[in-house]
C-alpha cells in the first residue's frame, strides 16, 4: 500500500506508476492540461517537427503498429503455430535457454526475487492447466485485493506469506478461481500438500 501525494489516499502499489501521483490523479491532471487551448498546441507543434526530424522513426512506428494489428486479429493461428513449433523444436529451445542463463549468471535468481508475486501467480495457473482443473479468469489486480485480505501472512500459521495455495488442492478437484486462493508459507505448504479437507492449526 503506497500513501498518494495528490490525493492523499493510500492505495495498493498497483494503482501508481513511477510518479507519486496514482494513475487515477495522473489522468485527471493530464486530461484538466489538455483542455489548455495553447499547451495543446504547443504539444502539436513539438510532435510535428520531432516528426520532421525522425522520419523513419515514423515508419519504424507504423510497421510496429501493423505488426500489433496482425497479431491481435489472427491471435489463436500465431499460438497454434507457437505450440507447433516449440512441440517440433523442444530440445533446440532448451539448450538456447540453457546457453542464454549460462550468458547471464544469476539473471534468474535475481528476476525471481523482484517478481516474487508474478511468479507465484504464474506457478499457479500452470498447476490448473497441468491438472486442467476448472478455473474463472481474473486480473492481477483482483489477486492481489483478494492476498492482501491476509496482510502478507499464511492463512495456517500466519507466519510470512511467500507462495499461493489452492485451499482445495487441485488433484481433489479444486478451482482454479480467487475463492480458493490463498497465501501460505513453504512449511505449511509442505505440510499441507494435496490432503483435503484440511484442519487449520489454531494460532495461540
Amino acid at each position: 500500500m503506497r500513501l498518494c501525494s495528490r490525493c492523499k489516499k493510500t492505495k495498493p502499489a498497483t494503482a501508481f506508476s513511477k510518479h507519486g501521483w496514482c494513475r487515477e490523479c495522473l489522468r485527471e491532471y493530464s486530461q484538466k492540461r489538455w483542455q489548455n487551448p495553447e499547451i495543446r498546441a504547443r504539444q502539436k507543434k513539438l510532435n510535428a517537427e520531432w516528426r520532421a526530424r525522425n522520419p523513419d522513426y515514423q515508419r519504424q512506428e507504423a510497421r510496429q503498429a501493423s505488426k500489433r494489428l496482425h497479431a491481435n486479429s489472427h491471435r489463436e493461428e500465431i499460438r497454434a503455430y507457437n505450440a507447433r513449433w516449440h512441440a517440433a523444436n523442444r530440445e533446440k529451445r532448451r539448450a538456447d535457454i540453457a546457453l542464454w542463463h549460462k550468458a547471464h549468471p544469476g539473471y534468474r535468481a535475481e528476476y525471481d526475487r523482484s517478481h516474487q508475486k508474478q511468479r507465484n501467480a504464474t506457478e499457479a495457473r500452470r498447476r490448473a492447466r497441468k491438472c486442467k482443473a476448472p478455473s474463472i479468469p481474473f486480473t492481477a489486480k483482483q489477486l492481489e485485493d483478494r492476498l492482501s485480505m491476509y496482510g502478507g501472512r499464511c492463512w495456517i500459521c500466519r507466519c510470512v506469506a511467500v507462495a499461493i495455495d489452492h485451499v482445495k488442492p487441485l488433484a481433489k478437484s479444486g478451482a482454479h478461481t480467487l475463492s480458493n486462493l490463498r497465501p501460505i508459507c513453504n512449511r505449511c505448504n509442505a505440510t499441507k500438500n494435496d490432503r483435503w479437507p484440511y484442519p487449520k492449526r489454531k494460532v495461540a
